[in-house]
């Protein structure tokens, strides 16, 4: 029967709108005729002559195909009105049957010559029998005939100028379909193509017959069932045909081609696999048929078909081992040729055994078509099909396909990667592979696809996540992300090993960049009683980097082990987090991409070595590119937590810079432990360096905890401040430290970076404390140096030392933090030193208060050293300690100006010690040398020593004092730190420390000794003056007063400088 349906008012009313159209443009090519044949030259040279020549012979050119198409349209809408009004003939006749005798003297001529009308129906074929052809103005073809038994189906009869071809006949047992006959040559659509036969035996079916091509407008015929061929659309007008489905064992058949205006036909869908009773394999699952083309001028390209299913459902195998199931692929997207979206790719076929342990593979997915070249988006790529299997099978999940590319427009994203799961029953394959995304597809000026995310992997023993796929790249636009890795989750009763997929690369751009696509996580869970040994393994994915052009790096994927409560175990599981992805160079005016953060780690209830991911580097900036940015901030590390061994992961570097800021250095991955193992804390990152600008911040160092046992705990390091041309960054602090009865020990700070103007900061020392283990606090940092002619120039400040404490249950030593020393300046002034860490015990141990650092030469000015750190001890208790604090650390020298002052001496303090033992307080340090001659300076000041107390019985002595530095005029000598005993025993004041040279200027004061309190007392010496060459020499230090029970001495005062200098007064000596 006919599928067009119109009558010759519809005809002649759009044979009217053409004429509308026709005069519409050529009114308009009228209009611009002059303007662009005769074209004037914009100056008077030759170039300008020759130019505007070219364009008015492109000008002409163009006029005269115009006036030839104007003509050629005419005769074609004359044609049109001749048709309409040979179908109003025909309409006629079909009502009067002296009409039809008309006809009929009309037909005969033509089907005396040809064998064929002029307006009719073809002829319906008999069985296997082709269709006859349409008349030749106007009609059908004819159907052709279904086959008998093993006989092809007959192909559909051709239409003349207007009609539809005929369809074609269905295939007979087992043969093919027959093809579509073709559409009109001016109007009408392709027949459809006839069914391939089943086959009632073993084999496949016949294949479907192609659907018939239209002429210059229509839509191309559908193929048959069986993947038959869709036919091509009009060559001006009109869409391709889709693909018939591929039943009974074949492929989806493809879709027809567009002409200039249609869209292309979709693909037909693959078979689904098909099994006897004894589970052989009749046919193997057929892939999905491509998409057709869409119009060259416009139209979007069609749907790729999905891959058929292989779902084998067999119980018992007789003939040993199956074949694998094997899904089919998806079928490609077709591209759009000139304006329209690509098609986007087919799915891939699920495969599986349902009861059986065999191996099975889902399809892949297809490939999206690509974007018109005038504009347009790529096709989405198809999913990967899913797989399972059970305990003893291998699953492997298809692949995503790509993303199509774009020219201007939008790239495709990519498909998914298939998922393997466990069936309805909650059984898993033996070894699970999930399918890994498509990527995205790239593009010129829009925004490049986003990759497909990795596909999931539930196993029993292994288990891999596909990866994610990467983002597509855009030169002008956005870069697409990419794509998340995928989830595996594994089930053991032995060994195994599961990891997570890796997350997709981000695509660059020129306007940005893509973000890397986060790693895959793990999941591991025991089956009851569990015998791991060594050989369990679990890793989450990698973090995607970012796309150049600032794109950030994906974050890593965590894992988990968990352990089943109640059942018993043997060995240990190795875990780890995944890395984060390093972050994007930038573009233009844009700075780096930040690093992803590393994976977390965690052993639940179970030991193990557990390792958290290490964080992704910032990305550069492109010091090659115009304008300003910063580099990219690293990424932190990843925590780790366990019964066993924990190790945080490290934090990434910042990234480089030109113009602008460095980025931060990520900070360092906690680590926690329950049971018998160590922690130690991830290191940070340092800085990103600058060339001439600001250097990044160091990261901070990870945490260390340790709950319940008596590992160590170790925290990281802070990480070092970037170097720069303006100003260094700071380093990071150093992570604490917490233990139980183990030895807890900080992390250092990092140092200062160096710059040419001013240096960065050190970092602090970590914090430590232990219930019933020893504890040492984290060193601080250095400064960073300055290298600078300017005068205002400085180096960094030194970090000030962590702080230790121990518990009342101690038995160890504790150390608080060495303070960072001060960085040197070239021309301007040094950076001072560092505090040193303060130690507290509630427990008789030794305890010592960690040296201040020392200031930084300079210039201009030295550095003052840092302050030692306190040492206190809070107990009741007969046992012996020694506590000491911290020495304080020494000026910078200075080449022409003043030098620095020295740090004071720590105090030390048994507070409530009723044994003997030794308790002394930090020396003072000596300050730095100042200038020499008429210019120069002060030497710095010697620092006082710290105070030493004593509750108990034993003995306790001051610090002694800094010396004072020499210069132009010499600094003054520090006093020496009291001494009180309380309980009996020894009594000492520290002495003091003498006086600098003078060059030029006087010598400096001696120090005062310090006093003695307690005991059996002897006060401290007096400091000697320092001379002097051209000046006068300073004074002695006074000694210091002894005051106590038993038998005193009082310090001698110190000697005067040279020349004229006085001495010291002598120290009283009183009973109190």
């Amino acid at each position: 029967m006919s599928y067009v349906i119109t009558t010759p008012a519809i005809i002649e009313a759009a044979a009217t709108d053409l004429v509308s159209v026709g005069v519409a443009v050529s009114a308009a090519n009228t209009a611009v005729a002059t303007h662009t044949t005769g074209l004037l030259a914009a100056g008077g040279d030759e170039v300008s002559t020759a130019m505007a020549a070219l364009f008015s012979h492109h000008g002409r050119a163009y006029h005269d195909i115009s006036v030839q198409v104007a003509g050629s349209y005419g005769e074609f809408v004359q044609t049109l009105l001749m048709a309409s009004g040979a179908y109003s003939v025909t309409e006629a006749a079909n009502a009067s049957p002296l009409v039809a005798a008309a006809l009929e003297a009309v037909n005969a001529p033509t089907m005396a010559l040809t064998g064929r009308g002029l307006i009719a129906d073809g002829v319906h074929g008999g069985p296997g029998q082709a269709g006859g052809a349409g008349g030749w103005l106007i009609g059908n073809g004819g159907n052709g005939g279904d086959g008998a038994a093993g006989q092809t189906g007959g192909a559909g009869g051709a239409a003349g100028l207007i009609g539809a071809g005929g369809h074609g006949g269905a295939g007979g047992t087992g043969a093919a379909g027959g093809a579509g006959g073709a559409g009109g040559w001016l109007f009408g659509n392709g027949g459809n193509g006839g069914a391939g036969g089943v086959n009632t035996g073993a084999g496949v079916g016949g294949v479907g017959g192609a659907g018939g091509h239209a002429g210059l407008f229509g839509n191309g015929g559908r193929g048959g069932v069986g993947g038959g061929h869709g036919g091509n659309g009009g060559s001006l007008v009109g869409s391709g045909g889709n693909g018939g489905n591929g039943h009974f064992g074949h492929n989806g058949g493809d879709g027809g081609n567009a002409g200039r205006y249609g869209n292309g036909g979709n693909g037909g869908s693959g078979s689904d696999a098909e099994h006897t009773e004894l589970k052989e394999t009749l046919w193997a699952a057929g892939k999905g048929g491509n998409g057709g083309h869409g119009g060259s001028i416009e139209g979007d390209g069609g749907h790729g078909g999905n891959g058929g299913d292989d779902i084998n459902e067999l119980v018992i195998y007789p003939l040993g081992d199956p074949a694998p199931a094997m899904a089919g692929q998806g079928g490609d997207g077709g591209n759009a040729l000139g304006i329209g979206n690509g098609g986007n790719g087919g799915h891939g076929g699920r495969g599986a055994f349902l009861w059986y342990d065999g191996d099975a593979f889902g399809g892949n997915g297809g490939q999206g078509g690509s974007g018109g070249q005038t504009s347009g988006d790529g096709g989405h790529g198809g999913h990967g099909g899913d797989a399972h299997s059970r305990n003893g099978g291998y699953a492997g999940a298809g692949r995503g396909g790509s993303g199509g590319e774009a020219t201007s427009g939008n790239g495709g994203d990519g498909g998914h990667g298939g998922h393997v799961t466990p069936d309805l029953h909650q059984i898993r394959a033996g070894a699970a592979y999930g399918g890994d995304g498509g990527h995205g597809g790239g593009t010129i000026d829009g925004t490049g696809g986003a990759g497909g995310k990795g596909g999931h992997a539930q196993g029993y023993a292994y288990g891999f996540g596909g990866y994610g796929g990467n983002g597509g790249k855009s030169e002008l636009g956005v870069g697409g992300n990419g794509g998340i890795g995928g989830l595996a989750d594994v089930v053991v009763a032995t060994g195994g090993t599961a990891t997570g997929g890796n997350g997709g690369v981000g695509g660059s751009g020129g306007a940005g960049g893509g973000n890397g696509g986060a790693g895959g996580n793990v999941l591991v869970f025991e089956d009851e009683s569990v015998d791991v040994g060594d050989s369990l393994m679990l890793r989450g994915g990698d973090g995607g980097a970012g796309g150049a052009g600032d794109g950030h790096g994906g974050r890593g994927g965590s894992a988990t082990f968990h352990h089943v409560l109640g059942a018993s175990v043997s060995g240990s599981a190795q875990v780890q987090g995944g890395d984060g992805g390093d972050g994007g160079a930038g573009g233009v005016g844009r700075g780096g991409g930040d690093g992803g953060q590393g994976g977390a780690a965690r052993s639940i209830l179970e030991a193990g070595s557990v390792t958290g991911g290490d964080g992704g580097g910032g990305g550069n900036h492109d010091v090659t590119v115009r304008g300003a940015g910063n580099g990219g901030d690293g990424g932190d590390g990843g925590s780790a937590s366990s019964a066993g061994d924990a190790t945080g992961g490290a934090g990434g570097r910042g990234g480089f810079t030109g113009r602008g800021q460095g980025g931060e250095g990520g900070s360092g991955g906690a680590a926690t432990t329950s049971g018998a193992g160590g922690s130690s804390g991830g290191a940070g990152g340092a800085g990103g360096d600058a060339v001439d600008g600001w250097g990044g911040n160091g990261g901070d160092g990870g945490k260390a905890i340790v709950s319940n046992s008596s590992g160590a705990a170790t925290a990281g390091d802070g990480g070092d401040g970037g170097r720069a041309g303006t100003l260094g960054g700071d380093g990071g602090d150093g992570g604490a430290a917490i233990a139980v009865s183990g030895a807890a020990t900080a992390g250092d700070g990092g140092a200062g970076g160096d710059a040419v103007k001013v240096g960065g900061d050190g970092g602090d020392g970590g914090a430590a404390s232990a219930a019933s283990g020893a504890g040492f606090g984290g060193r601080g940092g250095d400064g960073g140096a300055s290298t600078s002619a300017l005068a205002w120039s400085a180096g960094g400040h030194g970090g000030d030392g962590g702080t230790a404490d121990v518990g009342v249950s101690s038995s160890g030593v504790v150390h608080g933090g060495t303070g960072g020393s001060g960085g040197a300046s070239t021309a301007g002034t040094g950076g001072g030193g560092g505090t040193g860490g303060d130690a507290v015990a509630k427990a008789a141990v030794t305890v010592a208060g960690g040296d201040g650092g020392n200031g930084g030469a300079g210039a201009a000015a030295g550095g003052a050293g840092g302050h030692g750190g306190r040492a206190d001890v809070f107990e009741e208790t007969t046992r012996s300690t020694t506590v000491t604090g911290g020495k304080g650390g020494g000026g910078g020298a200075s080449g022409g100006g003043d030098g620095g002052s020295g740090g004071d001496g720590g105090d030390a303090n048994n507070n409530e010690g009723l044994g003997a033992g030794v308790v002394k307080g930090g020396n003072g340090s000596g300050g730095g040398d100042g200038g020499s001659g008429a210019a120069g300076g002060r030497g710095g000041d010697g620092g006082d020593g710290g105070t030493g107390f004593h509750a108990g019985s034993g003995s306790a002595a001051g610090g002694r004092g800094g010396w004072g530095g020499d210069g132009a005029t010499g600094g003054d000598g520090g006093d020496g730190g009291r001494g009180h005993i309380v309980e009996g025993g020894s009594a000492a004041g520290g002495f003091g420390g003498g006086g600098g040279d003078g060059s030029d200027g006087n010598g400096g004061k001696g120090g005062d000794g310090g006093n003695a309190i307690g005991g059996d007392p002897t006060g401290g010496d007096g400091g000697r003056g320092g001379d002097s060459v051209g000046g006068v020499g300073g004074d002695g230090g006074n000694g210091g007063d002894a005051d106590g029970e038993g038998d005193g001495f009082g310090g001698e005062g110190g000697d005067g400088g040279q020349p004229g200098g006085s001495h010291g007064t002598s120290g009283s000596v009183s009973n109190g």
